[in-house]
């Protein structure tokens, strides 16, 4: 470990003491050395000058250490919000939500929707599963969230739902029960191959019709995630051609299992809501239009509806505020609004060219700024925390024809990596902080010179609530709080991360293996693979599975990989093994050559004798599972050694002594050696196939 000087090392008197000690060198006839002496007064101005500049530099401010971890890659994270699902109350509120609509916990903690939401669109009414032509009921075991229910290749769940309406859109979440001695990882990125493969088809009677999955978020039925669905056309009533119930059935078949566990279901929901815990004070939709005398631009957000609302077109310069007829307007039972404007002068380049900003009558977009180097706007008060994912603005640019137009800025985490005329900020304690001309611009002065075009409050790690908390719609229904869901899948938010934490998430990462070395680095990285549930893997240097018992392979390294399955003596399949193979090209050293291959299971006859005190059953049932754990624990190339089994069976309880005993083996990789003990490859995995016990009382 480095040692760390310290520069702060001399105190103020220490200073003056050495400086007086010096002036009999420097001036001999300076002999009054009294602090009444002006000389003796400028010392010490200067000394205390020096001693305030070794104590800052041999400070490590927040800067300081913000800087420092920007050179190692580290970015504090910003402010995260709490986000929810949302399951509709049985008998709550059937009318649609608006995107940005508030719902409020019992402690007054303030949801957004993320999404416009109709609860009474869609439900889930039955569940069927099973491999026979009559499947079994199995709604309440769905609905209770508790038991999980195992879908395997076998097996076909039917899912019946009641439409108002007919959509040929639907989002299914469905809740994975993931509690496994081995964790799954998750994936890397969506091009990532899946586990397994489904399908999902909607009947027509007994007709199936395939349904497209848009977007899977369980990674094919391996983490709680929704699915979204596209159907050809609305889904009929029928029976499924199954004598099933009345409703719209989807049907649910895994197709390809792959050689991992299979997919135990807790539950099953259709038409959830997605929660964000923010304050939304303004927002803006963008829209391409085509040129013309007239266009028209509609959104369906809470502020759309309800708040004050700004038009701008995009033209060769930049951004313009035009004048513009808006009206209400409803769309599936959402309110918004309609904007019509000209739109003769508006960019055709492919990008968005029109622009409705919507904000909150009390919340001023416009905000002053004195054109300075540096410029600051306040923007928060007291304890609010902005939601920087959120927030957007644009600022004004003056022509030489008088003609002001905005442009957009972009929101950065600092400025210090930024160019003299990169249009950027950044938030900065209470309010926005802007460019000196040196990093980043500096924006106009002017009264109107910045405007939000976006802004939300959160509460960061205050905002989260429990699982299963009842969410209220003020101002909805009869009553004067009614209920519009519960919440589940709840993802905590968090506060800005400090630069202390920073760097704590820096050593943290250190501690992971960025290259592999060892034998132990290689099967941690292993354990690590995107997307897979790793069971068993042992690193064999020096080895190649084609050479068995030959000399050592150099610059050779044989990973043997197995996934996590409830099935005995699992094997992976060619997609595991590429899985794991390719993570390893990613970690491993140059010149190392390494092979993925799967274990290879050495069945193993035990025949044994032995004297017991107890009966021939008991005694067979002990020495059984004694041996049945002894083999489990076996590690890949592990031998099996006649004195151990002898040992295993005599510690069972009924067996006072083993009068003889042999091993036996099946494969042509295996050999004996003069002890009778049995010599497997290094690859291979030993279990016993089966035990021929005699039993002789005593």
């Amino acid at each position: 470990m480095l040692n760390l000087p310290v520069l702060d090392d001399q105190r103020f008197e220490d200073i003056v003491t050495e400086a007086k000690k010096r002036i009999p060198q420097l001036c001999a006839e300076w002999t009054d050395f009294n602090e009444h002496d002006p000389g003796i007064t400028l010392i010490e101005l200067f000394a205390w000058y020096k001693q305030m500049q070794q104590y800052h530099l041999d400070q490590i401010t927040a800067d300081h250490l913000r800087m420092f971890l920007k050179l190692m890659g580290i970015v504090p994270e910003p402010v995260r919000e709490t986000r929810a699902n949302l399951l509709a109350a049985g008998k709550g509120i059937q009318e649609p939500f608006a995107c940005g609509e508030r719902l409020y916990s019992a402690g007054g903690v303030v949801f957004e929707l993320e999404e416009s939401w109709n609860p009474g669109h869609v439900r889930l009414c039955a569940a069927y599963a099973g491999r026979n032509e009559r499947p079994d009921d199995i709604t309440g075991l769905l609905n209770q969230w508790k038991v999980f229910y195992t879908l395997t290749r076998e097996e076909t769940l039917y899912l019946g739902f009641s439409f108002s309406g007919a959509k040929t859109d639907l989002e299914l979440w469905v809740e994975i029960d993931d509690r496994h001695p081995s964790p799954r990882n998750r994936p890397a990125g969506p091009d990532d191959p899946p586990p397994r493969i489904f399908v999902i088809e909607a009947m027509d009677g007994a007709r199936a019709v395939p349904v497209q999955v848009l977007r899977d978020e369980t990674f094919a039925l391996s983490f709680s995630g929704s699915l979204s669905l596209r159907l050809k056309e609305p889904l009929g009533v029928s029976d499924a051609g199954m004598g099933l119930p009345k409703f719209c059935w989807l049907r649910l078949r895994i197709t390809d299992p792959g050689c991992e566990e299979d997919p135990a279901i807790l539950g099953i929901a259709a038409g959830c809501g997605r929660l964000v815990q923010r304050q939304t004070r303004a927002e803006s939709g963008d829209f391409t239009v085509s040129c013309g005398e007239t266009a028209s631009v509609e959104l369906y957000t809470r502020l759309a509806a309800s708040g004050e609302r700004d038009l701008f077109v995009r033209d060769g310069r930049g951004w313009r505020l035009v004048s513009a007829a808006m009206e209400p307007a409803v769309r599936d039972g959402i309110a918004g609004v309609r904007c019509s404007f000209s739109a003769q002068d508006a960019a055709q380049d492919g990008a968005p060219n029109v622009r409705l900003c919507c904000r909150e009558r009390d919340f001023a977009v416009r905000r002053a700024h004195t054109g300075l180097p540096g410029g600051r706007i306040d923007l928060l008060d007291g304890e609010e925390t902005a939601a920087t994912g959120c927030l957007r603005l644009m600022c004004a640019r003056t022509f030489a024809d008088g003609s002001v137009r905005y442009e957009d800025w972009t929101y950065v985490d600092t400025l210090e990596q930024a160019g003299p005329f990169d249009r950027v900020y950044t938030l900065d304690g209470d309010g926005l902080l802007f460019g000196d001309n040196l990093y980043g611009a500096a924006p106009e002065g002017g009264k109107e010179a910045v405007y939000l075009t976006g802004f939300a409050l959160t509460d960061g790690a205050r905002g989260a609530l429990p699982h299963g908390q009842a969410l209220l719609a003020p101002g909805r229904g009869g009553d004067e709080q009614p209920q519009a869901g519960a919440a589940f899948y709840v993802r905590p938010g968090r506060d800005a991360e400090t630069p202390e934490d920073a760097a704590a998430r820096l050593r943290e990462q250190w501690r992971c293996d960025s290259r592999a070395a060892t034998a132990r680095d290689y099967e941690q990285v292993a354990r690590r693979t995107p997307g897979r549930r790793v069971g068993l893997v042992k690193a064999i240097p020096h080895y190649r599975p084609e050479n068995l018992f030959s000399q050592l392979e150099p610059n050779t390294l044989t990973l043997v990989a197995a996934p996590y399955s409830g099935r005995p003596r699992p094997l992976p399949d060619q997609r595991f093994l590429d899985c794991v193979a390719a993570q390893m090209e990613r970690y491993r050293t140059v010149c190392t050559r390494v092979i993925v291959t799967a274990p290879v299971y050495v069945p193993i006859l035990v025949r044994a004798e032995v004297l017991s005190k107890s009966g021939e059953a008991e005694t067979a049932r002990q020495a059984q599972e004694r041996l049945e754990l002894y083999f489990r624990e076996c590690e890949p190339g592990a031998p099996v050694l006649l004195n151990d089994l002898l040992g295993v069976l005599g510690a069972a309880e009924s067996v006072i002594g083993v009068r003889r005993a042999a091993l036996t083996y099946k494969g042509s990789q295996c050999r004996h050696s003069e002890q009778g003990d049995v010599l497997i490859p290094k690859h291979a995995v030993a279990y016993l196939e089966k035990l021929e016990l005699y039993v002789s009382e005593r």
